[in-house]
């Protein structure tokens, strides 16, 4: 019985230990990778590793979602009206929001979700869409996973606010799931400063 223990303890330290790691120096490592191109509502042609520096926060979506990704979204809008106010949005802090279901929601859905949270009303937010491939490639690289899950999709609640080297700095959940728009507000106006 107490090897059993000290197994099961064991373990647990290792996991616990495992997933520190994960959550502290993978994901301060995470990186756009270098040869992958995404398309803008706007019809440019971006290469994330490319862009100026800014503060930026990254969302991924899927269009289909019933709840975290428009919910999010409507966070993030409001967050970005104040950085207006502020004088800080698109001069020194960028949103990316890119969608990880390229196969389904096409660049003509998206600008049509946009506008319908005005993201276009304003420079400095970026709706991207990229093949399945270079997708795959960026959200692994930061730890978001989803998978088909019928009618909908299952996938990872996790947004990241990067450095202006785009290296995650902090990383807070989508919806009521670890989202609060004032605390995520807060900490992108304190990283700027």
């Amino acid at each position: 019985m107490r090897k059993r223990l000290i197994l099961l303890t064991t373990s647990f330290i290792v996991a616990a230990a495992l997933f520190f790691y994960w959550m502290n120096v993978h994901q301060t490592q995470a990186a756009f990778p270098k040869d992958s191109t995404f398309t803008a509502t706007s019809g440019d042609q971006i290469k994330l590793d490319r862009l100026a520096p800014k503060v930026r926060f990254l969302s991924f979506i899927y269009l289909q979602c019933p709840d975290v990704c428009p919910q999010t979204t409507a966070d993030m809008e409001w967050i970005r009206d104040k950085l207006v106010e502020d004088g800080l949005f698109n001069q020194q802090v960028e949103f990316l929001t890119i969608t990880f279901d390229p196969a389904n929601d096409s660049l003509a859905d998206l600008k049509q979700y946009g506008d319908h949270f005005r993201i276009n009303e304003t420079d400095g937010w970026l709706m991207l869409h990229g093949s399945v491939a270079d997708t795959k490639k960026l959200t692994d690289e930061f730890g978001f996973y989803y998978k088909d899950a019928g009618d909908s999709k299952v996938h990872t609640n996790a947004t990241f606010l990067l450095d202006e080297n785009n290296r995650v700095i902090k990383q807070f959940g989508m919806g009521d799931i670890g989202f609060d728009r004032e605390d995520v507000y807060r900490e992108i106006k304190k990283t700027v400063e």
